[in-house]
């Protein structure tokens, strides 16, 4: 019998009652709730003394705080937006975007068109995600990101540092576009200067490093919820023989716009009529995209649709009725009465004496 058979078979130690509530073969058991010296097991508060964090200092407001200004005066690595993801047709395996503490890529190591992690300097830890277009030509990298809140974006407000390494002896510029759900890249709304056109010169075996930031908006977008949006930074290299610079893309960051959303504005008719005993329509409308409609005070036999705004029926009451009638949205509602009259219905009585 092999060890983790003869784990099963025993009664597992002291811990083992609590098998059904760990994870795997050795009985830790499972806590919950925020890492801390105080968890939960169970269903009951347990004090917890296995982890570096039994002083729970590490969950404290001015630690946090202290780590989040450290990460951005400072950096990490090269600087991306959370869970975005970075593509490149041609990618340097060897030198991937990467954390401080790897080698800084040598001059002969980037001869290839191709895209990864620089730094100034072995000591630096700070990184900028670095290209190399070595023929004339453009190779490009991009980010990507979803739009996944349930709004419409209408822009962005984009800021990045174009970093060069590298002196080069042939005209090397890098510049930035952007597309919506794979259509054709373009700039159209962009307020802002987005091209950087390298110093030339000789080319410096040492990565020295020069940085020009980039600030721009892009404006009249509609980007629906879950659309994806790729923003691509282009490197090229002017015809001819000689040196092309590396030229990295640092610290980017990125905000969404999207359009103030205003109360709705109810735009239907304040009255109407009907018969008795007949068949009823009444739609609510209004401005601004309502999410949810309602009706007050609607005669017997009538009810209201509250996502169509639609009010159907057969009424069985005569009179005429104030029907309050509202229209909602994110960012308030608008109320207006209706003048619902219900007339009788007027039948006639047909006898053989009068034929």
């Amino acid at each position: 019998m092999d060890l983790f058979e003869r784990l099963k078979a025993s009664d597992q130690g002291h811990l083992g009652k609590w098998s059904e509530e760990a994870d795997g073969y050795f009985m830790f058991p499972k806590l919950e709730g925020e890492l801390g010296p105080r968890m939960q097991f169970n269903g009951h508060e347990v004090i917890n003394w296995s982890i570096n964090n039994y002083l729970g200092l590490a969950n404290h407001p001015e630690v946090r705080a202290a780590d989040s200004k450290a990460a951005e005066d400072w950096g990490m690595a090269a600087t991306l937006p959370s869970n975005w993801v970075v593509a490149t047709a041609s990618y340097n395996t060897t030198y991937p975007i990467v954390t401080a503490g790897s080698s800084t890529p040598s001059t002969s190591q980037a001869n290839g068109n191709n895209c990864y992690a620089g730094r100034a300097s072995t000591s630096s830890s700070d990184y900028s995600i670095l290209q190399k277009q070595a023929t004339s030509g453009s190779t490009s990298f991009t980010f990507s990101g979803v739009n996944n809140t349930a709004s419409i974006l209408d822009g962005f407000v984009i800021a990045w540092n174009v970093e060069q390494f590298t002196l080069a002896g042939r005209a090397t510029t890098v510049d930035f576009t952007y597309r919506i759900n794979a259509a054709t890249y373009g700039s159209t709304g962009i307020t802002g200067t987005t091209l950087f056109t390298a110093p030339t010169g000789t080319t410096a075996p040492a990565f020295i490093l020069t940085s020009t930031p980039r600030s721009i908006t892009i404006t009249g977008l509609s980007i629906p919820a879950s659309a994806t949006v790729d923003f691509r930074f282009t490197i090229a290299n002017g015809a001819g023989s000689g040196n092309n610079a590396h030229i990295g893309i640092d610290d980017f960051t990125l905000y969404a716009t999207s359009a103030a959303v205003i109360a709705p504005s109810i735009t239907s008719a304040l009255t109407a009529s009907g018969t008795c005993g007949n068949p009823f329509n009444y739609t609510i409308t209004a401005t601004n995209s309502p999410t949810s409609y309602n009706a007050i005070n609607l005669p017997a036999g009538l009810s209201v649709n509250t996502s169509t705004g639609a009010i159907t029926g057969s009424p069985t009451a005569t009179g005429i009725f104030n029907v309050d009638i509202t229209a909602t949205n994110a960012a308030g509602s608008d109320t207006k009465t209706l003048v619902l009259t219900i007339n009788p219905t007027i039948s006639f009585a047909v006898s053989s004496d009068n034929i």
